[in-house]
């Protein structure tokens, strides 16, 4: 069934737009070996609106619909985000959570085609 990518989709999704909003600095240091700065922390808070409206909008089409849009987007943001981050950025340890939470999200993606 082409809902549960969606849900799956939107909970991690959602935790992060989530982090980003109410707590960059938290989300930067858990994440990165790094200070943020009050512009890396502005940013964050931006893109945190922009994630919560695209999950909004995303659970507003329907399974069939949304999976067009998660599948390419889930790919990109493995690969653009914690691949990326893994192999060229100082990461912490927390940071290997994305090893639990995309294998999950690309494989509800697997399953349901």
């Amino acid at each position: 069934e082409k809902t549960a990518p969606r849900t799956i989709f939107s909970g991690v999704m959602g935790l992060y737009g989530a982090q980003m909003l109410l707590a960059p600095r938290f989300c930067w240091e858990q994440n990165f070996k790094m200070v943020p700065d009050k512009y890396h922390n502005f940013m964050a808070r931006i893109c945190g609106c922009f994630v919560f409206g695209s999950v909004r909008a995303l659970n507003k089409l329907s399974p069939e619909e949304s999976f067009g849009v998660t599948l390419p987007v889930s790919i990109l943001v493995a690969v653009l985000g914690p691949v990326n981050a893994e192999m060229n950025l100082e990461c912490n340890t927390a940071h290997g959570a994305v090893y639990v939470l995309f294998p999950i999200l690309l494989g509800a993606h697997a399953l349901a085609m």
